[in-house]
């Protein structure tokens, strides 16, 4: 009884913090549109004040409202924060001929505070409002999605190791954009009681953009984050051998290297290309030290593109590191932004040559839902595949030898795959049908779900039968009209 008791009252703390999260998340938007209906200033340092003003207050308290008005109020809060001047954060004074507006951050920071008196908790509202503004805000890349970055760090480690998050003393997401997958590790690392050692950087070229991300760790994290921000240089500079987990969403932009000998972005390279994500994907598996792991967000297209390059990076990935599963994700994941179809490659660099994979085949996992409808207006749902997800990454050998158990047939791509495969969101591709298919990794070419089977009926008949049928509706149409003409 006191058990059930416990639980219930947990649930209600958790629908009440949800509850108080989405006014918070309405508070942000509403000053996000007032905002932006009339003002010049790009909205990224409306949300650069914004963090500032709640980090501030959450170290003093409610401390303004003696002021003689809220531009002095804004400007007396902002002058304590002298520790973001070396990053080039703007001041007050960009606010300074806008009493109303600077009235309103002010209420809307305080009454945020009010509704959340949890630094922690007030970071996935922010990241929802840092998203809104990525999405209108011109030429921005495509950033991903805090819950998304959120299921994706839960799958890194595990598969046998014991400890997983301790193997990981340092991380590096090397296009971090807002930073959801480095607070995202700030946030499993607390759950599980670890740090990193090592510390959890970043590289991202965009000035604010490094902004938003600091300032979100400190809030988070507090003023002795272990995250750090700086630009890593484009292209961007990975030390090889270097890290334990790479989290990343390089930029799906495919585009030539016009003056890679100038930039020597090709060179030192395994396989040469002059596709700049195919590059970057390279650079990115060279900086991982023995054992370390990465989890990569690629567009489909390049896991079947016909490019003898790209089939070329393909083949090297299977044959230097472990492939620990490929996870479709939904269309709409990036929306607003874009409607790209795209996976997770989670990948294993093996401690040393003789280190050998006893499994000879992938694992492929498709999420059709993830907690918001996968349409146009990514409304919250029940359904979330990223549960059962979970649930069966670290089952993988057992379901393998399944896999491969009992009658066998072919699916429409004439890929091996069990007779009477009962699960509709994973399954399996033996390294032997991916090597003979160029090695595309794409997850729908390996469903077995689509069976090819054997024709019912023969063409013939079926045209037969279709031919019958419009004889019959023609009959019909000119009894229906024979019959209104007699009325």
């Amino acid at each position: 009884m006191e058990e059930r008791r416990a639980d219930l009252q947990r649930a209600e703390e958790k629908e009440s913090t949800e509850v108080r999260s989405e006014k918070v998340r309405a508070l942000f938007i509403d000053l996000y549109n007032y905002f932006r209906m009339d003002s010049g200033v790009d909205p990224i340092v409306l949300f650069e004040q914004l963090c500032c003003l709640l980090i501030q207050l959450s170290d003093d308290g409610l401390e303004f409202d003696g002021a003689p008005d809220p531009v002095s109020s804004y400007r007396t809060l902002m002058a304590r924060c002298k520790e973001w001047d070396r990053w080039g954060i703007s001041d007050s004074a960009a606010f300074a001929d806008r009493p109303k507006l600077a009235g309103r951050m002010l209420d809307t920071a305080r009454t945020a505070w009010e509704l959340i008196r949890n630094r922690k908790q007030l970071v996935p509202p922010l990241f929802d409002l840092l998203e809104t503004i990525l999405r209108d805000r011109p030429n921005a890349a495509l950033g991903t999605p805090f819950r998304t970055a959120r299921e994706i760090v839960k799958l890194t480690g595990g598969a046998g190791n014991a400890d997983p998050i301790t193997l990981f003393p340092v991380a590096l997401d090397p296009a971090c954009g807002g930073g959801a997958f480095l607070i995202a590790l700030l946030e499993r690392a607390e759950k599980e009681g670890v740090s990193f050692s090592g510390g959890i950087g970043g590289f991202e070229r965009d000035k604010h953009l490094r902004n938003c991300v600091r300032l979100l760790a400190l809030l988070y994290d507090g003023p002795r984050s272990k995250v750090t921000v700086s630009d890593g240089g484009s292209p961007v500079e990975i030390s090889r051998d270097t890290y334990h987990l790479i989290l990343a969403n390089p930029p799906f932009r495919s585009q030539p290297l016009r003056d890679r000998e100038v930039i020597d972005d090709n060179g030192s390279l395994p396989i040469p290309t002059k596709d700049v994500h195919r590059a970057f994907l390279q650079r990115i598996l060279l900086g991982l030290g023995a054992g370390g792991e990465s989890a990569i967000i690629v567009p489909d297209s390049f896991l079947s593109h016909t490019a003898s390059d790209a089939i070329r990076v393909r083949e090297w990935i299977l044959a230097k590191f472990h492939c620990r599963g490929i996870v479709k994700l939904p269309a709409y994941t990036f929306y607003p932004q874009s409607i790209v179809k795209a996976s997770v490659l989670f990948l294993r660099k093996p401690r040393n040559e003789q280190e050998r994979i006893s499994r000879e085949g992938i694992f492929f996992f498709s999420v059709t839902a993830d907690g918001r409808s996968n349409d146009s207006r990514r409304l919250p749902v029940a359904e979330n595949d990223f549960d059962e997800l979970g649930q069966v990454w670290n089952s993988q050998e057992a379901l393998w030898q399944e896999w491969r158990g009992g009658p066998r047939s072919k699916n429409v791509y004439g890929m091996d795959v069990p007779a009477d495969w009962k699960q509709p969101h994973f399954w399996f591709g033996s390294l032997e049908d991916i090597a003979r298919n160029d090695f595309v990794l794409l997850p729908d070419r390996y469903q077995p779900v689509k069976l090819a089977g054997e024709p019912t009926e023969k063409p013939q008949e079926i045209l037969v039968k279709m031919q019958k049928l419009g004889e019959e509706m023609l009959a019909l149409t000119r009894q229906l009209a024979e019959a209104e003409y007699g009325r």
